[in-house]
């Protein structure tokens, strides 16, 4: 075939060619040309600036905006330490609070004693392998 007729069949065939331009492939596209357009990210940029927008550090909004925050910080740590101030009054260590000292002696004497009482139960408890039984009949027979 010839080249040159094939070009022409295509460019004659390329105008014919018509895609509908309500199709939902074609509205995405659209949308994302517009999502991703650096243009238009600058261009709304611009917009703010002309309105008169003061994006510097020591904007009045952003000096607002960090007073308002440190007098929050500040309120909820009073609160905070408020709340902790009567809980340890009177004493330095753990060591000089005698409910605290009774509390430590209770909950050792008790784990002592579950040591004891678990240590009681499996000591006539003997486990040994499968194949160690053969063994054991041999010393039995002894």
């Amino acid at each position: 075939m010839n080249k040159r007729l094939y070009t022409e069949a295509w460019e004659k065939d390329k105008t014919l060619v018509h895609i509908m331009p309500d199709t939902p492939e074609i509205e995405l596209a659209r949308q994302n040309k517009i999502n991703l357009s650096n243009t238009l990210y600058k261009l709304s940029l611009e917009e703010a600036k002309k309105k008169g927008y003061d994006l510097r550090l020591d904007a009045i909004p952003i000096r607002a905006a960090k007073a308002s925050r440190n007098i929050a910080s500040d309120y909820i740590y009073k609160t905070a330490y408020r709340d902790q101030v009567g809980h340890h009054i009177g004493y330095r260590c753990l060591q000089d609070d005698p409910r605290a000292v009774l509390a430590a002696h209770v909950a050792k004497m008790q784990s002592e004693r579950e040591y004891k009482k678990d240590f009681e139960k499996w000591k006539t408890k003997f486990n040994t392998p499968v194949d160690m039984l053969g063994l054991l009949l041999a010393k039995k027979c002894q």
